[in-house]
C-alpha cells in the first residue's frame, strides 16, 4: 500500500506516524510499502519520521493541489486543517478540502479518507451509532459541526460522481502526549492546572466524555483505511469507556497531589462513541483512561524536572 498523507503535523497525523515508528509488525501487516506526507513534516517535533523503516519522502503542499506527484498512492488520508482560532478557518478547509479530492481524480487514487468528527451527531444521552441524526445543516457554515457536516457531504457527492471510495472517520476524543501544550483540549488543561496551581476546579463534573490513546488512534484510522470492507462507509472512532469530568478530575487530582474542588456546574453533555463498525477493523483491547492519565503525568512530570 503506498500512503498519502496531508495535514502530518497535525494530531491525527502525527498519531498514525508515531504508532508506526519502529512497529515493522504493523508495517508489514498493512503491506505499507511508502509514506508520502506534505512538507511541513520536517516540523522538529515529527523527526521520529526519519526511524520509518519504509520509502518515504516529503512533498510540499503546493504539489499536492498542483497535481505534480511523482508517485502513484492507494489511499490518501485528507488530515489537514487550519488551526483553531485562524481567521476563515471554515472557509479554507472546505477550499481545501476540494482541491484535495481533485489530487484523488487527476492522480487516480482510488480511495480518500476524511477525517470528521463526532461533532455532527445530534446531542443525546446514549453512544452515537452511526445511524444517528445528524445536526440539521444552516445555510451558512458557521460552526465547527457544520463544517464538518458540509465536508461529509461534499465527500459523499464528489467520490459518488467520479468513482472513488470514500472512508468518513468520524472521530471522538484523544489524548496523549503529543496533544502537548494544547490546552483547548479538557483533560489536558486539567493536568496543567492541576500540576501548575496545586488545585484543580472541574466547572461541569457531570460532562461525559471518552478518552482513546493516540498509539490506538493512529493503528485504528490505518486498520481501517487498508481494508476494502471500509469502503464508502462512515465509521465511529474513539473509545467506548465514559468517564464523567468528575471521575477524570479525580483521577488527575490523585496522581498529581492536587486539590479537588468539584463546582455544582448544571451542564450535562454527553459524548461518547459506539464503536461497533470500529470493533470489525481492530479487534485488540484499546488502552484504558488509567493507562492514558498515567501517560500524560509521565510526560508531564519529566517536563517539570528537565
Amino acid at each position: 500500500m503506498n500512503l498519502l498523507v496531508s495535514g502530518a503535523t497535525g494530531f491525527v497525523s502525527k498519531s498514525i506516524l508515531s504508532c508506526l515508528e519502529n512497529n515493522l509488525d504493523l508495517i508489514n501487516k498493512l503491506g505499507l510499502v511508502s509514506l508520502s506526507l506534505d512538507k511541513n513534516s520536517f516540523s522538529t517535533n515529527l523527526n521520529f519520521a526519519a526511524n520509518l523503516n519504509i520509502d518515504k519522502e516529503f512533498i510540499r503542499l503546493e504539489d499536492f493541489f498542483g497535481n505534480k506527484l511523482r508517485n502513484t498512492y492507494d489511499v490518501y488520508i485528507h488530515g489537514m486543517s487550519d488551526p483553531r482560532g485562524s481567521n476563515n478557518r471554515f472557509e479554507t478547509n472546505f477550499i481545501n478540502l476540494k482541491k484535495s479530492l481533485n489530487v484523488c481524480l487527476f492522480q487516480n487514487i482510488k480511495t480518500y479518507v476524511y477525517v470528521s468528527s463526532g461533532a455532527v451527531y445530534k446531542k443525546k444521552e446514549s453512544k452515537f451509532d452511526e445511524t444517528d441524526l445528524t445536526i440539521a445543516l444552516s445555510n451558512t457554515t458557521n460552526t465547527y459541526a457544520d463544517a464538518k457536516l458540509k465536508e461529509e457531504i461534499e465527500v459523499k457527492e464528489f467520490c459518488r460522481k467520479n468513482k472513488i471510495n470514500y472512508i468518513i472517520l468520524r472521530l471522538f476524543s484523544f489524548s496523549g502526549q503529543l496533544m502537548m501544550y494544547r490546552n483547548e483540549f479538557a483533560i489536558m488543561e486539567m493536568f496543567d492546572t492541576a500540576i501548575k496551581r496545586g488545585e484543580l476546579v472541574v466547572r461541569n463534573p457531570a460532562v461525559v466524555r471518552s478518552y482513546m490513546h493516540q498509539y490506538d488512534l493512529g493503528t485504528v484510522i490505518l486498520s481501517i483505511s487498508s481494508n476494502k470492507s471500509a469502503l464508502n462507509e462512515c465509521i465511529n472512532v474513539g473509545s467506548p469507556d465514559a468517564i464523567s469530568m468528575g471521575e477524570l478530575g479525580s483521577k488527575i487530582s490523585k496522581i498529581t497531589s492536587a486539590t479537588l474542588l468539584l463546582e455544582q456546574g448544571k451542564l450535562k453533555d454527553f459524548y461518547v462513541p459506539s464503536i461497533k463498525k470500529q470493533r470489525k477493523f481492530y479487534q485488540p483491547e484499546l488502552k484504558e483512561i488509567d493507562f492514558i492519565v498515567d501517560d500524560l503525568y509521565s510526560q508531564f512530570n519529566s517536563m517539570k524536572f528537565a
